[in-house]
Parts: C-alpha cells; structure tokens; sequence
C-alpha cells in the first residue's frame, strides 16, 4: 500500500524534529555522561524491557498492549537530567524493538515520537521541579509520565489519521482507556526512581517484582481471551453448521471473525491477504482456491501470533465443511430425498 503525502511529509517532518533533539541532547557533552552513566544504563534496561515485554490489558473484551514508558520516564525525571533521559529513553526503545525482532517503517515512525515526546516531557518536568526527591521533583516526575503518554498517542493518531489507517478521534479516544493506568505507572516510576536516587546499586533488584507483576497481569489477561475465543469458536460453529446456502456460511464466517481476532469483519477472497492480514487457504470444493482472511490489526492492539493462525486455520476447515454440507443439502432437497 502506497504511502499517502501527507503523510510523508509528517514523517519527514519529525524525522527532522527528532534528529534535531538528538543533536541538542549530545551538544550537552561527555561530561554529563560520565555523571550519570550507571543510571542512564540502568534507565536504557528498564526501557529495553518495557518494549520487549508489553503490559497487556484486557478493555471491552479486546486485549490491548501498552508499553510502561509512563512508569520509566517518571523515574528518569527523578534521576536524570533531561538531555540524558531524553537519549537513554529512546536508546531503550530501540534495544527493545530490535529484541523483538519487529523493525518496520512503523516502529521507525513511532522512534521520532518517543525522542520528541520524551525530550518535551522531561523538558515540562524540569521546569516544575529538577531531578531529586522534592515535592516539586516528585510532582513533575508525575507530570512527566502523562505527558509523555498523551504526546505519544497524539502524534501517533495523527500518523495513522494521515496514512487513512484509522479515524483520528476514534483512534485517541480508543486510546485514552491507559488513562486509567497513568496513576499506577507513575507510582511505579516513582519508587524506582526514589530507590535509585538513594541506592543505585539497588535499581536491578526491582526487575524481579516487576517481571513478576507484568508477567502476572499477561498470564490472567491471556486467560480470559482464551475462554473468550473458545466460545466464540463454538458460537461461529454452531452458525456456520446452521447456515444452508454458501453465501449464508461465507457470511457466518466473516462476522463471527471480528469479536474471534479482535480485528473488523472477515472476508473470503480470491487474492492472497495483504499486509499485515492474516490468511489461510480455503480446502472447500466450493470455495477452492480462495482464501479466509483477517483485516489487519490498529495499531495498539499486538501483532498476529501463531496461534492466530492455528485458530483461522481450525475455522477455515468449519468453513469448509459447512460450504459442502449446505451444497449437499440443496442437492438433495432438489432430488427429494430426504
């Protein structure tokens, strides 16, 4: 799919942006490096992890995935100064996203928002009160983690309203459900950031509880979507069996779709998917050489897995076999039989 202008031009744009903070962040010279460097790497691993392993969420029975940059940037706003937590953060970013091994346009994209957003965001929090364990400190840290969050989802809303992937306020309105996670993010960030202002070497030590917590809330959200899915299965059976025509079985599959991959209606094409869809080949002598397809996902919702796939592949054989059980059926309705 061809890129549109405009929303070339907005890339090229915070490309220019982000290269210029950067520029700005390392004219700061090696000495503030020298300062920091023992929290500015432990504040790039706590980043590196955050994207590596994203805080899932189940909202409206959709499972959604935010990456906890609120609860890392409210520690640097703490601990660093801005133009080193305005470097280590996107740093972080990049590690993560290469341990993924997930490099797109649009993960370069979404780099140009968190050098900017970071950069501003630390920038606000600075202004309120410096690195330290003030009240003032503390209060901008906390300003910190919502602005960031918000600038973040702004820029990315416009993208995609730009490249006509999603409505621009339903995307941010969608997106504003981690709102409710702003205020445990922040106390998070916070108490890293108070333990690494008075015992750096104790800064690790937090790794182990957080994994636990992440770890905890993916495993329960996981949990549920399967329960979910499995009755979705059972309930896009029952209707595809029911169904005695073809087309009454193509549409059974392509609505119950949606609610089964968390994605918009299905459909049933002669044309392979495209990017970012997720498709299987249809084994049906009815509807041989087509494909079963799922539309791509937005952007805060993960990426299709395996078991995506193994879960349209299942569907794909209940399609199949109710294609040919409603052709069987009108054969022997015109024949008489029983």
């Amino acid at each position: 799919m061809k890129t549109p202008l405009l929303a070339r031009i907005q890339f090229a744009v915070k490309l220019i942006v982000s290269l210029a903070v950067v520029a700005y962040c390392v004219a700061g010279g090696t000495q503030q490096f020298r300062d920091h460097w023992l929290i500015a790497i432990l504040i790039v691993a706590f980043e590196t992890a955050a994207i590596f392993q994203p805080f899932a969420v189940s909202h409206n029975g959709t499972r959604e995935e935010f990456t906890p940059d609120i609860m890392v940037i409210s520690a640097a706003a703490l601990l660093l100064p801005t133009r080193i937590g305005a470097l280590a953060i996107p740093c972080g970013f990049a590690l993560g996203v290469a341990l993924r091994r997930e490099l797109t346009f649009a993960h370069l994209d979404d780099s140009t928002h968190i050098i900017v957003a970071s950069f501003l965001a630390l920038t606000l929090a600075h202004l309120v009160g410096a690195p330290g364990l003030g009240l003032n400190s503390i209060a901008g840290a906390a300003l910190a983690g919502g602005t960031l969050d918000a600038l973040s989802l702004l820029m990315l809303a416009i993208s995609l309203a730009l490249a006509k992937q999603t409505k621009f306020w339903a995307f941010f309105r969608g997106g504003l459900t981690s709102v409710v996670l702003w205020p445990w993010m922040i106390c998070l960030g916070i108490l890293v950031g108070v333990i690494g202002w008075d015992a750096p070497w104790a800064l690790p030590l937090m790794a182990a509880p957080l994994a636990l917590i992440f770890m905890a809330s993916r495993s329960r959200v996981e949990a549920t979507e399967d329960r979910t899915r499995l009755d979705g299965l059972l309930k896009a059976t029952t209707d595809i069996l029911a169904a005695n025509t073809v087309a009454s079985v193509t549409a059974a599959v392509a609505s119950s779709i949606a609610p089964l991959f968390e994605s918009q209606e299905g459909r049933i094409d002669v044309d392979e998917p495209g990017e970012g869809e997720l498709g299987v080949t249809l084994k049906s002598e009815c509807l041989g050489g087509r494909y079963l397809i799922v539309p791509a996902r937005v952007a805060l919702v993960r990426s299709y897995t395996e078991h995506d796939r193994l879960l349209l592949e299942t569907l794909a054989s209940v399609t199949a076999f109710g294609a040919g059980q409603s052709r069987a059926a009108r054969r022997c309705h015109r024949t008489g039989h029983a």
